[in-house]
Order: structure tokens, then C-alpha cells, then sequence
């Protein structure tokens, strides 16, 4: 896996504009189900990641994404960040960018899905908890050579299961993922089933389904 190089976006490049290869996602009706199908199954956890303990004070959560909003005439808005890329200097040292819309779409409200074993942080956490997160869902343009992609710094990977790159498809099991420390997290919603109870949720909701569907 190549390393991803950040981009000083204060720099000036010297790359053209035609020779930039920008890696936009393509946002469609299809992608926007995806969307609501991550979020619907977000506390369905990938065994691999739920078995996780990460080190330290940190915590493994997954972010829910922002909805994806299609208009009655069609038109699709995918309410997410639009990050400008500077390709090349122009007359008197202005930059030209080229735009690239954040695939994530990651929003604040996530759902804890491992702790680390540190006394004090199992106290505070438990798998199934709604945490609020700061800025790490921020994202930030990466890319080596030519090549720019919109890259999540606390993404995380699975290091034996997981693919080689951040997965953009959001059903992808291993999709979402973060790991961040415990400075990262502005609070616990306490207003949705936590711990135990959200796993107890989750189940009385799968029969409810179920009762639904044999009806």
C-alpha cells in the first residue's frame, strides 16, 4: 500500500489542471440507499472489529453518515463537504482549485464499538453507546504523485482482514470504522439505549422485523 501524502493546501502546485486525476465519488440513487442501509445497520458490527481492543485511552466507534437528499424533481444533494484542491498558480500568484465532495459524509453522532481495557474508559464506555465525536471526522485531501482522494486521518483498517485502502462503498463490512482517543469524544447521548440495552434494542427490533414480514 502506497503512504498517503497529505496536501498543503496553503502550497502552490505545480501541477496542471488537466494532468490532476481528482477520485470523485458518484453520487447517485443508488448510493443514497447505501447510505440509509448503513445507517439503519450501523450496530451491525464486522466480528473482526468488534473483537478489537484497542490500546490506551481510545475507543473503536462508527459514525453514522449524513443522508443523501433527492428532490421531488430528481435533483440529488449529497450534503456533504466540498473540499477545494489547488492545481496551479495563475496571473499574480492566484491558485486555481479543482473540487472534490468528501465520499464519507461521516456526521458527529457514532456508535461505540469497542473499548480499551483501561479501568477508567470502561467505566465511561460500552459497545453500543451514541458518543458525539469532535473534529476528527474532518476530511482532509490526500494523495501521492497525481493521483487525490479525500481521506479520513482516523480511519481505521482492520491490520489482518482488513482491504489495503478505506473501503467508500458503505456496505462494505469493513466501512466506517475510527479510531480515536478519548479527547476526541464530546459526550454521551443518553437519550438512546446504551451498552447492553442498545445490543437488547437492536434484537427486540430484528424480531419486530421478522413478526412484520411473516404477517
Amino acid at each position: 500500500m502506497d503512504e498517503l501524502v497529505p496536501i498543503d493546501l496553503n502550497a502552490e502546485q505545480s501541477v496542471h489542471e488537466e494532468e490532476l486525476n481528482i477520485i470523485e465519488q458518484d453520487f447517485n440513487e443508488e448510493f443514497a440507499m447505501k447510505i440509509k442501509q448503513h445507517n439503519f445497520n450501523i450496530r451491525e458490527f464486522h466480528e473482526d472489529y468488534a473483537n478489537f481492543v484497542p490500546n490506551g485511552y481510545s475507543l473503536l466507534v462508527r459514525p453514522y453518515c449524513k443522508e443523501i437528499t433527492i428532490t421531488e424533481e430528481g435533483v440529488i444533494i449529497p450534503n456533504r463537504e466540498v473540499i477545494g484542491i489547488p492545481t496551479k498558480a495563475g496571473p499574480g500568484g492566484t491558485s486555481h482549485y479543482e473540487m472534490i465532495t468528501d465520499p464519507y459524509g461521516f456526521s458527529r453522532k457514532a456508535v461505540v464499538v469497542s473499548v480499551s481495557n483501561e479501568s477508567t474508559m470502561k467505566e465511561k464506555y460500552s459497545p453500543g453507546d451514541i458518543v458525539y465525536l469532535a473534529n476528527v471526522i474532518r476530511p482532509t485531501p490526500m494523495g501521492k504523485g497525481n493521483d487525490v482522494k479525500v481521506y479520513i486521518p482516523n480511519l481505521f483498517i482492520h491490520p489482518v482482514s482488513g482491504p489495503d485502502e478505506p473501503p467508500t462503498d458503505p456496505t462494505d463490512p469493513h466501512y466506517g470504522y475510527l479510531l480515536v482517543y478519548e479527547q476526541d469524544i464530546q459526550g454521551t447521548d443518553r437519550r438512546f439505549p446504551t451498552g447492553s440495552n442498545a445490543v437488547q434494542a437492536e434484537e427486540n427490533r430484528a424480531v419486530i422485523e421478522q413478526s412484520d414480514s411473516e404477517s
